[in-house]
């Protein structure tokens, strides 16, 4: 629902998604941003329609927000980013 919002057509929410970039640090809501964001934008454009320009700006946005994490030279990812936002440490 979240994300819906984030991408909608009718306004731009490059403020909104500046705000909601603070929650890129926790690699659980990098991970459900990722696998939702694209059928969340599928099913908000309407078939056979383009997306108009505000809808891209938003689409665009979000995703320079949230960059896809980068993993070292022995191809891990740094401690640091396992720690999840929601979950319980050490279980």
């Amino acid at each position: 629902m979240l994300l819906s919002a984030l991408v909608s057509s009718k306004r731009n929410n490059s403020p909104l998604i500046a705000l909601f970039q603070e929650y890129s640090a926790y690699p659980d809501v990098l991970y459900n941003v990722w696998k939702q964001l694209f059928h969340v934008a599928m099913s908000l454009q309407p078939a056979g329609q383009r997306p108009n320009e505000t809808f891209i700006r938003n689409f665009m946005d979000l995703i320079d927000k949230f960059p896809l994490p980068k993993p070292n030279r022995d191809n891990r990812y740094e401690p640091e980013f396992l720690q999840p936002l929601c979950g319980n440490k050490g279980k």
